[in-house]
């Protein structure tokens, strides 16, 4: 299990890179479990210990649980912590919100950003947000919880430009259909957008005909002229 090769295969890299983490074991797998009794022991005994690295990858019990899908655990962590601690990194750049939504756990994502709204915001390493990791491999409710939370503003756009064609795109790809059409509803220049790859909508689109017809419904319906627009260049929506 990748949680237990930090304090294994890796775990000799930590002495030298940030000393013995021994000490954060027990807290690790509280965390780890969800074992809110157990973690609220050591939080009592020294509650600096909630904004601590615990692991090699510098991630915080905060970091552990939602990754972890351990909502309640989040949750009960959250009230012991500061807003600005919601904000601290890993060694990637990751936020704990970051873990939240690549848990697909709405949840924790909520008791989050209800604490520190500015988390939408933050970007990691490769200036993406958390958002984006929801529409990888997330599940719908948190995609959705996520995309009505996050603004659209600097310095990440995260829905303009490539940023917003590579969330449309992987939404499509993940088969939430209707988070799709909702978001080119707000951000119509999405559907004729590309992401840094240069793969448009359309492109998706057509890999995924089931798709197709709905498409065709609502912009026909609510976007006519982009019905039009884009049948000229992607044939299989004019059929």
């Amino acid at each position: 299990m990748l949680h237990n090769l930090e304090f294994s295969v890796f775990h000799v890299f930590a002495v030298a890179r940030r000393g013995n983490l021994n000490e954060y074991l027990p807290l690790y797998r509280a965390a780890l479990k969800g074992d809110w009794p157990a973690a609220a022991k050591i939080i009592d005994d020294d509650n600096s210990i909630v904004t601590a690295r615990i692991t090699v990858f510098l991630k915080t019990a905060l970091h552990v649980a939602a990754g972890a899908g351990r909502a309640e655990f989040v949750k009960k962590l959250v009230e012991k912590m500061e807003a600005e601690d919601l904000e601290i990194e890993d060694d990637n750049g990751h936020t704990a919100l970051f873990f939240a939504a690549l848990a697909g756990c709405k949840e924790s994502a909520e008791a989050m950003v209800t604490k520190n709204p500015n988390l939408t915001q933050k970007t990691n390493h490769a200036d993406v947000t958390a958002v984006l990791y929801a529409s990888l491999c997330g599940g719908k409710d948190v995609l959705k919880y996520l995309c009505s939370m996050t603004r659209n503003e600097e310095p990440s756009w995260p829905f303009s430009g490539e940023a917003g064609g590579r969330l449309l795109n992987n939404t499509i790809a993940s088969g939430f259909y209707d988070v799709a059409l909702d978001l080119v509803d707000r951000f119509p220049d999405l559907a004729t957008g590309r992401d840094e790859s240069g793969v448009t909508t359309l492109d998706v689109l057509a890999q995924r005909p089931a798709a197709v017809p709905q498409w065709k419904r609502t912009f026909s319906v609510s976007k006519p002229y982009l019905l039009m627009l884009v049948s000229s260049t992607h044939p299989f929506l004019a059929s």
